[in-house]
């Protein structure tokens, strides 16, 4: 009896349709989503909830794909995550936040890649890195700091080779205390 009500709540849930679905109810299929028991890819809006019965995921999917904006929130309600997707793939300007609500880290996708500067903040809002992407590999300057906003080290990242491999590239810096005062420099040379 429990398998033929399971079966028919089903049957009516696709005949009717939904305007949301929690995400962990859909099935993904080469990376299109689609409801259980429907051939055609789902569209309309994603959520997921905590046990608390809290919306801690908000986005859209249009024929199977994640599109528009994707928002995340801690089960305390601090927002975790703020971005877009573009037909299935991180596109634009991305956003994370520690759990008491400050920024953690904001940078760029392009075609689920990470793409020129991201910046990462420590819990007490200073600065933690700063790292150059292109088309998803370090490519550029880095830079990190002490939590107390010292630079800790700083350097640059090149890209070596038409497969997309980055290495060290020039001169780096790292300062070897949080006072800034002790300091080692290296110098690297592509090959």
């Amino acid at each position: 009896m429990y398998c033929f009500t399971l079966i028919y709540l089903l049957v009516i849930n696709i005949i009717f349709g939904q305007d949301e679905v929690q995400i962990n109810n859909l099935i993904i299929k080469d990376d299109i989503y689609y409801q259980p028991l429907d051939t055609k890819p789902y569209t309309g809006r994603i959520i997921d909830i905590n046990n608390d019965g809290n919306i801690i995921l908000e986005t859209n999917c249009n024929r199977g794909e994640i599109n528009g904006p994707w928002i995340a929130w801690y089960d305390n309600g601090e927002k975790k995550y703020e971005g877009h997707y573009k037909n299935g793939y991180k596109d634009g300007l991305w956003k994370g936040w520690h759990d008491s609500g400050k920024l953690w880290k904001e940078g760029f996708y392009f075609y689920d890649k990470k793409e020129g500067t991201w910046i990462y903040w420590y819990l007490n809002g200073n600065k933690q890195e700063l790292k150059t992407y292109r088309n998803g590999k370090l490519n550029g300057p880095i830079k990190k700091w002490y939590s107390n906003g010292q630079q800790k080290m700083e350097g640059f990242y090149k890209e070596i080779s038409e497969y997309g491999i980055s290495s060290k590239y020039g001169k780096w810096v790292f300062y070897l205390n949080k006072s800034g005062t002790a300091r080692i420099s290296k110098y690297y040379a592509s090959n």
